[in-house]
């Protein structure tokens, strides 16, 4: 959300190196999302299989959204999409993210698509913050969590250099992979999702995750 954000602000969403980041920072969240489903630890229902049954009628949502119009309209649209998709996929076993991913990605071909995701973005940053919020309740912070979280920020050098050597490997020019690996070189708010999820399932203390929290604010 953060690169997002900054490429944004700066007019380079359209660049060569604002596309190679965005791509990499959606696998990377593709796979936190995958995390979360199997986190559960549940089985899905048998009936999981009949959600296949919207991509052929991936149609009539498209059809739909064309009825929808601008506006409020179509904010609302997003919420039930998001919401309802979360509520029909958590019916069935699965996470719910992963319902609310399903259904973006079904009406992501529309034109209205990219209207919709700008709409929707105040009610994430609002979201954002009170997650962030959520996060600094969980524990106090002391020296020592501070001591590890700059510890942690020095670790972000081998992650640049780690995607300047990805990018070059696959013949990107010095220039955009310096761009692109320094928009890449911070820790995603991601990592904090996947933190509470290890803090709810007793992997690791309330401590760790508020020390990602302060590390991931020296970032920015």
């Amino acid at each position: 959300v953060f690169a997002v954000k900054v490429f944004e602000e700066q007019g380079e969403m359209s660049s060569l190196h604002g596309r190679i980041a965005i791509g990499i920072l959606i696998m990377q969240d593709l796979a936190a999302v995958v995390f979360l489903a199997v986190s559960e630890g549940k089985i899905p229902s048998v009936f999981a299989l009949l959600l296949l049954a919207f991509i052929p009628l991936r149609f009539l949502l498209l059809r739909l959204m064309n009825y929808i119009g601008h506006g409020e309209l179509l904010i609302l649209f997003g919420l039930v999409l998001a919401i309802g998709g979360a509520e029909l996929f958590e019916s069935v076993r699965i996470k719910g993210d992963m319902g609310a991913l399903f259904f973006g990605i079904l009406a992501a071909a529309h034109p209205r698509a990219s209207e919709m995701a700008r709409h929707l973005m105040g009610l994430k940053d609002l979201f954002l913050v009170g997650f962030f919020l959520s996060v600094g309740l969980t524990s106090t912070p002391s020296f020592a969590m501070v001591g590890v979280a700059l510890l942690l920020c020095v670790f972000v050098l081998f992650k640049l250099g780690l995607f300047y050597r990805l990018l070059t490997w696959f013949h990107v020019s010095a220039r955009t992979s310096t761009l692109a690996s320094l928009s890449l070189a911070n820790y995603s708010e991601f990592g904090l999702i996947v933190g509470s999820i290890g803090v709810a399932h007793g992997w690791m203390s309330s401590d760790w995750l508020g020390t990602i929290a302060i590390a991931l604010s020296f970032m920015f």
